[in-house]
């Protein structure tokens, strides 16, 4: 049996330590925890979007308002709720095209692409 197992071949306690501590080294940081591994403890927060610190530039949602067949799906989906369907004018198809009407609010999550059944939305972060 090996050493873990805590049998007579154990190596000494200074050894057990470094195999532990590499063990440690082999998985992936997280913030807030201390790893020996890593000069510092951090608990700084994660980069958020549109933070001031301008860490990640904004999400730019494009529809392609010809295609859209105004099913609902994004706006539904939306986490913030900033989709809604352009009442005031209908696309070549006939339909009331979904719009963003408060892009500054927008998380970039892309649910509203992934969700769309006929690919109209397309998310640049």
């Amino acid at each position: 049996m090996g050493f873990l197992a805590g049998t007579e071949a154990c190596p000494t306690e200074k050894s057990r330590q470094l195999v532990v501590q590499s063990l440690l080294c082999l998985t992936i940081p997280v913030v807030g925890i201390y790893n020996p591994c890593m000069e510092t403890r951090t608990n700084d927060p994660l980069p958020t979007p549109n933070s001031d610190k301008g860490l990640r530039p904004k999400p730019e949602v494009i529809f392609n308002e010809n295609h859209c067949k105004g099913c609902e799906l994004c706006i539904a989906i939306c986490p913030v709720k900033i989709l809604k369907l352009d009442t005031s004018r209908v696309n070549i198809r006939g339909y009331y095209p979904a719009i963003i009407y408060n892009p500054d609010e927008c998380t970039g999550c892309a649910g509203c692409a992934k969700i769309c059944p006929d690919s109209v939305i397309m998310v640049r972060r």
